[in-house]
């Protein structure tokens, strides 16, 4: 039967909790912080090639949640770990504090190497940032975006017979070269060892369990350069010509 991960779900229409906030907060601040989550949900977005020339009245005001899914793209929280953020390679927003009693706000994390991180803070522009010194300012969960492949959704589910979703999962595996046997429609032995392959190649923990880590390195793997890479870019511009 198909083998089933923990769901890591789609960030909802975004709030602002309040602990992001200490006693003294206001509307003025609320609003700013709000603000500031969608500009960085949109520079995150524009590492995609989404809203780079519509800044103004179509998204003032828009839910973040919102301009993910418009923009076609998947969109999971995961623990911040940096290692696995270097093996995902995928820009994301991070939750930022200057210090220990500033306000929490959105930034966008868009290059990372092993001694620096280029952030995209809406609040402050665009900074480089000492890699040791990440830990001490990120507060709260990466939100990552990632490119859905056709009939592939995770977690896998339970259940008798052929699933039409471990099928397509079968023949994307297939195309990467990552499954030899043959399309069953079945999370049998030759698909978990192919997932162990695919987890092994990308510095993932080979669990034979296909989950959204393993789906986002799996869409990286098939859209290629297409893909904005966090770690390619290092800390030069994402945004600058040539990207692709």
């Amino acid at each position: 039967g198909a083998v089933q991960e923990r769901a890591i779900a789609e960030e909802p229409a975004v709030t602002v909790p309040e602990a992001m906030f200490p006693a003294r907060r206001s509307a003025d601040a609320v609003a700013r912080l709000k603000s500031a989550r969608l500009a960085a949900t949109l520079s995150l977005l524009q590492t995609w090639g989404f809203f780079r020339s519509d800044m103004g009245e179509r998204t003032d005001g828009k839910d973040p949640a919102g301009l993910i899914r418009q923009s076609g793209l998947q969109s999971a929280r995961l623990p911040v770990d940096w290692d696995v953020l270097a093996r995902l390679d995928y820009p994301c927003l991070l939750d930022w504090k200057e210090t220990a009693d500033d306000f929490r706000h959105a930034v966008a994390l868009v290059g990372l190497n092993a001694t620096e991180a280029v952030i995209l803070d809406p609040l402050m522009g665009r900074r480089v940032v000492s890699r040791p010194d990440l830990p001490q300012h990120v507060d709260g969960d990466a939100l990552i975006v990632w490119k859905g492949l056709p009939g592939i959704t995770v977690p896998l589910r339970a259940r008798k017979g052929k699933d039409p979703v471990v099928t397509a999962l079968q023949r994307s595996l297939q195309k990467q070269g990552l499954l030899g046997g043959r399309v069953t429609g079945l999370y049998d032995a030759p698909t978990r060892a192919a997932v162990v392959r695919l987890q092994s190649e990308s510095g993932l923990k080979a669990t034979g369990v296909f989950g959204v880590r393993s789906y986002m390195v799996l869409s990286r793997r098939v859209l290629g350069a297409k893909a904005p890479s966090l770690v390619k870019k290092g800390v030069t511009d994402p945004l600058a010509p040539g990207k692709e």
